[in-house]
């Protein structure tokens, strides 16, 4: 893991986690992450779950890494998603509830 000491404050590049910190661009460098999404991509045959494109493809975490870092590389908080799709999930456009239901 890429922990470092927790520091009082808070930030976007960091989540907390019983007083550790772990740092996202280290983690989403990190070769956990990478073969994770690898693993979500396939699973979800290259293609957006909300939209089924097969183009600029990203890795969401339906529950946020902020508030839920222990399921950061859980397969049942994974989904492949389009950049549209995603920018529409980041928006409120679609439910938590909607997006596990997309889940194979």
């Amino acid at each position: 893991m890429v922990y470092r000491k927790s520091p009082i404050y808070t930030n976007k590049k960091t989540w907390y986690n019983v007083g550790m910190v772990l740092d996202k661009q280290k983690f989403r460098g990190s070769g956990e992450w990478k073969k994770k999404r690898k693993t979500i991509l396939n699973r979800d045959h290259n293609r957006c779950v909300v939209c089924g494109s097969n183009h600029d493809l990203q890795v969401h975490h339906i529950n946020s890494i902020d508030t839920h870092p222990m399921l950061r590389l859980e397969d049942s908080n994974l989904i492949s998603v389009c950049k549209k799709c995603h920018e529409a999930i980041h928006n409120n456009l679609y439910s938590p509830i909607f997006l596990m239901s997309k889940i194979k």
